[in-house]
């Protein structure tokens, strides 16, 4: 292996640590309840943090989150929050 490719090595490992440093706190809240983390899970978030806790799911799973429910008065009852799903790597694109 040439210096190169062992410096994009090392800086592409350097970039997995901290995203995931980052980003597991997020799916492990989001997985807390499920009985391992690659089946498909339900969650209920922060709606102002959709976009932080889709990119965990992708991150881990390859599978995005979808709301389960929209609408302008659903996420004003739950006080901030929306039930969300996701495929989890078992049941997206990252199980082939």
């Amino acid at each position: 292996m040439n210096e190169a490719t062992k410096r994009l090595n090392a800086e592409y490992r350097e970039w997995l640590n901290v995203e995931d440093k980052k980003l597991r706190p997020l799916f492990d809240k989001m997985t807390e309840t499920t009985s391992h983390w690659k089946n498909p899970f339900t969650a209920v978030i922060p709606v102002a943090e959709f976009d932080d806790y889709n990119a965990a799911a992708i991150f881990f799973t390859a599978s995005p989150l979808v709301k389960l429910y929209t609408g302008k008065g659903y996420e004003k009852t739950l006080k901030g929050l929306v039930a969300v799903k996701c495929e989890g790597y078992y049941g997206g694109p990252a199980a082939g």
